[in-house]
């Protein structure tokens, strides 16, 4: 749920023996890239599902933090903005920037240096600066407001959102543990029906083994299993249930 680097443990928890049995079960001649490529945003898909059932009841003051958050990514945004034509200052900014980045790790410098090796030396804060222009407009924008617009109505429009909120939270989709693993079939579908001959469906049940045949419901639960080792497969079967209803 929470990584300094997702990109590198992705590799290493899909491995190439892991990429060799997903191979076997969609039956390839040899591992297509797209597969793996659909592994990821499946994973991906049931993380922010796994992270979304941790979501509580809708809170009164919940507006009141949000919109703090827009305005001082706005202010940031504005202030690396007027150091733009001034190369002394960058000059000051990038040496110091550079010297910290020697003794120090972690995610924050970690996203700095991927900053420098995109924007290059002479404009370090770059990636700052844009990361907190989208951070200002999304906030915003949860909380119906302009960005750097005036926070004179916050209260009266923290009390809106909280009523609609509300109004959803009673029609939310009940959390149960299928539901990640749902959220994994989803975005794994179009990487397997580009790969592979076989259909993306639960199977046909047969008495003698008990249970479906299906290389994909096999391919999701490979995929799964490295998530939560305790998954079964029937679980998965009732996830591509779900996703042929909808």
């Amino acid at each position: 749920m929470e990584s300094n680097n997702i990109n590198a443990e992705l590799r290493n928890l899909y491995d190439a023996s892991f990429q060799a049995e997903l191979s076997r079960i969609a039956e390839l001649d040899s591992f297509d890239g797209t597969l793996i490529d659909g592994v990821k945003a499946g994973v991906r898909a049931y993380l922010r599902s796994r992270h979304e059932m941790t979501r509580r009841k809708p809170g009164k003051m919940e507006t009141r933090r949000i919109e703090p958050v827009s305005d001082a990514a706005h202010g940031l945004y504005l202030a690396l903005s007027k150091i733009e034509n001034s190369p002394n200052v960058q000059l000051k900014l990038a040496s110091a920037i550079a010297d910290a980045l020697t003794q120090k790790g972690g995610r924050g410098a970690d996203l700095l240096r991927v900053g420098l090796v995109r924007h290059g030396i002479g404009d370090p804060l770059r990636a700052v600066k844009e990361i907190s222009e989208i951070l200002a407009e999304v906030a915003a924008s949860l909380v119906n407001k302009e960005v750097g617009g005036p926070s004179d109505d916050c209260r009266e429009r923290g009390y809106d959102i909280h009523k609609a909120e509300l109004a959803d939270w009673a029609l939310r989709e009940r959390k149960t543990e299928t539901l990640p693993i749902v959220a994994l079939v989803k975005a794994f579908r179009p990487s397997w029906e580009q790969c592979s001959v076989h259909p993306y469906t639960e199977g046909m049940y047969r008495k003698d083994i008990r249970r479906t045949v299906s290389p994909a419901v096999d391919a999701v639960l490979l995929i799964g299993r490295k998530l939560d080792s305790d998954l079964s497969r029937k679980r998965v079967v009732t996830a591509f249930r779900n996703v042929a209803s909808v």
